[in-house]
């Protein structure tokens, strides 16, 4: 009886968790006119917003991650995102590749300049990652671009500092830590003791109840978003 009703009761959850996300992304996206945003990430927050908004991707990040520092990085020296992509077989993060072998997920890792290193989490072979990250590139609308940080994986206060004060107009910092004077970033109390964000899947619900995006997204077009 223990295991039935425990069975009863995930199921009952998975049904209210599904009506909360449902709820909270028809209202986020309700009234969204702006369909030709960009949003470029650090991980698969970008991918999510597409999904949720019922638009095509126009961003290369989308099934990948950055570490911070290398997102950081690439975004200080943002010229290098045309760069072509390199692979290597092991990353320079030790987190990462004890991840990828007690997982058995070795999905590729590409290097743009040698140095910034993008983990093609969702992909299965180097060539298939190039392509998409190219092509989806391609499609980046410089004109009409928001910038986010999911502050996570090796994040620092330095970092999310730098974040902040990039020359970028439309940016966006969701963190687990309280900054207080930042405009750009968005406090999620609940995860708090965590220290960082958790990965994308699990703050979708999250996310979508504490941003309006059609507010947010209709209100990006500027005449230049990158120096």
């Amino acid at each position: 009886m223990k295991k039935v009703k425990k069975y009863l009761n995930k199921i009952k959850w998975l049904s209210y968790e599904k009506w909360l996300f449902h709820y909270f992304k028809k209202k986020s996206f309700h009234g969204l006119s702006n369909k030709e945003f960009s949003i470029f990430a650090n991980n698969c927050t970008a991918g999510f917003i597409y999904q949720d908004a019922g638009v095509p991707y126009q961003t290369p990040t989308v099934g990948l991650f950055f570490f911070a520092p290398c997102y950081i990085k690439l975004l200080k020296n943002f010229h290098l995102v045309n760069s072509p992509v390199q692979f290597v077989t092991v990353s320079k993060y030790e987190t990462a590749n004890t991840s990828r072998n007690a997982t058995g997920n070795f999905y590729p890792i590409g290097l743009l300049d040698g140095k910034i290193e993008i983990h093609f989490l969702h992909y299965q072979s180097e060539k298939e990652a190039g392509e998409k990250w190219h092509k989806r590139l391609a499609r980046l609308n410089y004109n009409n671009l928001l910038f986010m940080f999911s502050a996570k994986d090796e994040v620092t206060d330095t970092l999310i500092e730098e974040f902040c004060n990039l020359p970028f107009k439309n940016k966006l910092c969701l963190s687990a830590k309280n900054i207080s004077g930042k405009k750009e970033v968005v406090f999620f109390k609940q995860y708090e003791k965590l220290k960082q964000m958790p990965d994308a899947d699990k703050t979708r619900i999250a996310v979508l109840k504490k941003i309006n995006f059609s507010n947010l997204l209709n209100s990006l077009p500027t005449k230049k978003s990158v120096p």
